[in-house]
């Protein structure tokens, strides 16, 4: 499934410093997130949902989460290695 992500909507680090009950810092760009809002199809509810993630290279982003019950299952993690037997031979 093709990644979209959220255009002008940011998920920085909280600081180390901060308190626990900080858990989320957030920047929006008002003219390039509500562009990119505009363009996406909210659920029956009215609502878009984003999900917060941290690449390979540390950098923090939201992708648009396009997840519908029913339809597909929900992955928690990627496989990377292929599945082998008691020797390491791929099956």
């Amino acid at each position: 499934m093709e990644k979209i992500f959220a255009d002008g909507i940011y998920l920085n680090k909280v600081s180390d410093k901060a308190p626990d009950f900080i858990v989320a810092n957030v920047s929006i760009h008002i003219e390039k997130g509500i562009a990119w809002l505009k363009t996406q199809t909210p659920n029956e509810k009215g609502y878009i949902t984003l999900v917060g993630k941290e690449s390979k290279q540390g950098k923090r982003y939201f992708e648009l989460d396009t997840w519908k019950p029913g339809i597909e299952p929900r992955t928690t993690e990627t496989k990377t290695e292929p599945d082998v037997d008691e020797n390491g031979t791929p099956f």
